[in-house]
């Protein structure tokens, strides 16, 4: 549960992220890695080394990257409820999306 990035002769490595749950999904685009952490969706910004909380929900069950460049796709289920968003977190704009 440890995300590492490692040079590609292997001399350099850094600990880019330590899981508080079990990572369940992983995406990268434009430089970020997305993950799923237990109900916390993170932003890692691998080239400046940090990372950040974009968003938190108990019943978050999917996460990654979206196709356009800055956008983040997740879903929240419980029991018959099934929404998904699309989050900028530039912008801080969720909105409600229906993707198939």
């Amino acid at each position: 549960n440890t995300v590492l990035q490692i040079s590609h002769d292997g001399s350099t490595r850094n600990v880019l992220y330590t899981a508080e749950a079990e990572i369940r999904e992983i995406s990268q685009a434009n430089g970020h890695l997305y993950i799923l952490d237990g109900s916390k969706i993170i932003d890692i910004d691998v080239p400046a080394l940090q990372y950040r909380v974009l968003l938190e929900h108990d019943y978050i069950i999917e996460a990654s990257a979206h196709d356009e460049p800055g956008i983040v796709y997740f879903t929240i289920a419980r029991g018959l409820h099934y929404q998904q968003y699309l989050f900028t977190p530039e912008t801080g704009e969720l909105k409600r999306t229906h993707i198939l």
